[in-house]
């Protein structure tokens, strides 16, 4: 006998209108200064490929039009890359903290590392894990491309996410064990 679970998923990138806050953040020496629009819970990838790991690259990813580089900022900044190039790894060239980049994975987006936030405004941080030593596998298995889109719609705090939605929420079978 198959047991299953059923899990109900909401589209991504249904937010609340109250969840989403402006951010604050800056490098350590402060020269490098930014804003985000980003929900009051993260949800922070950790990578494993050789750069993430090397740096403890842990962030999580906006669309670029919710992310403003505060005026003056840029020419603090330097840009590292490297493999394929299409990663920028931005860093403050007085104190060498990356407190944004664009991640390989949502080049139409930006990655902003939560220890960067100086702000008050996070409530909690969501871990999530993707596999960047097996990139090519993992990239087609993820959600993860879907961060750099804007939301498809910010509904009201007291209508449930399923209702907010066009479409039924994604069912999938999750096989638990046979017996």
């Amino acid at each position: 006998t198959l047991l299953y679970t059923i899990k109900f998923e909401v589209p991504y990138n249904v937010y609340y209108m109250s969840d989403i806050v402006t951010h604050h953040g800056s490098c350590h020496c402060g020269r490098v200064r930014f804003t985000v629009r980003a929900p009051s819970v993260l949800e922070v990838w950790r990578c494993n490929c050789s750069i993430c790991t090397k740096k403890q690259n842990h962030h999580f990813i906006v669309p670029a039009s919710r992310f403003t580089l505060a005026p003056g900022s840029e020419e603090y900044l330097a840009t590292y890359t490297f493999n394929t190039g299409r990663a920028k790894h931005m860093f403050c060239k007085h104190c060498g903290v990356q407190s944004f980049y664009v991640p390989r994975s949502n080049t139409d987006g930006v990655g902003v590392m939560p220890h960067c936030i100086d702000s008050s405004h996070v409530t909690d941080l969501v871990y999530r894990e993707f596999d960047g030593r097996n990139w090519e596998e993992c990239i087609q298995v993820s959600d993860i491309v879907k961060l750099s889109r804007e939301p498809i719609k910010l509904i009201p705090r007291d209508v449930p996410k399923e209702v907010a939605t066009k479409s039924p929420p994604q069912v999938q079978k999750v096989k638990l064990f046979r017996r």
